[in-house]
């Protein structure tokens, strides 16, 4: 494993690799094949054993929660820009309404009541897009609060494997963990419904 390491650590310098995140994954992956290799050599006994299937959870589940993360943020990122692009759209097609508006208006039996359509078309519209916006930045919210429940889970689990299956401290530990997750299952609830409540009060 150093071996392999140490050639990894080489390329990255080198500038094969190009990015630390592309490095920090194939280390990962080199790692996990090395403790998964240990195991499959069936040198380890017991708690021993135990101990390295424990470290690659351990690692496997951080993994998949910091790329759960990442993920998160980019399609947060995304939303942003989109709802943006959106809002400079629909300025621009309501610019374009007004201009065609007044070159027109002289020819139209009741001016008002053309502007005034044009106007609530405008309000609808932008109205819409901060609903939607609201509406996905709730959904964003949910899937965060997912990540926070699984780790929660995760580290609570991260002692659990380590005991004795079915002992007493073990019931006890599984107790903890359901407790606090059932807890922050609540928090997000209660903030889920004030963020609900604000939004149908705009």
């Amino acid at each position: 494993f150093l071996t392999a390491k140490a050639a990894l650590t080489k390329r990255y310098n080198d500038g094969e690799i190009k990015s630390k995140e592309e490095f920090d994954e194939q280390l990962y992956q080199l790692e996990i094949a090395s403790l998964s290799a240990r195991l499959a050599l069936h040198k380890e006994k017991g708690a021993d054993r135990a101990a390295i299937e424990a470290d690659i959870q351990k690692r496997i589940m951080t993994h998949d929660e910091a790329a759960r993360k990442e993920a998160e943020k980019l399609e947060g990122s995304l939303q942003t820009d989109r709802i943006a692009a959106a809002r400079t759209a629909e300025q621009r097609r309501y610019q374009e309404d007004l201009k065609a508006f007044e070159k027109s208006k002289s020819a139209l039996k009741d001016q008002s009541k053309v502007k005034e359509d044009i106007e609530a078309k405008h309000r609808r519209n932008m109205a819409k897009i901060d609903v939607d916006a609201e509406n996905e930045r709730l959904r964003l919210q949910s899937a965060n609060n997912r990540l926070e429940i699984e780790s929660i889970r995760n580290s609570h689990m991260e002692r659990i494997v380590t005991m004795k299956e079915g002992s007493f401290e073990q019931m006890q530990a599984l107790k903890a963990m359901r407790f606090e997750i059932a807890s922050e299952e609540l928090t997000h609830m209660q903030q889920y419904l004030r963020d609900l409540e604000a939004l149908l009060s705009k």
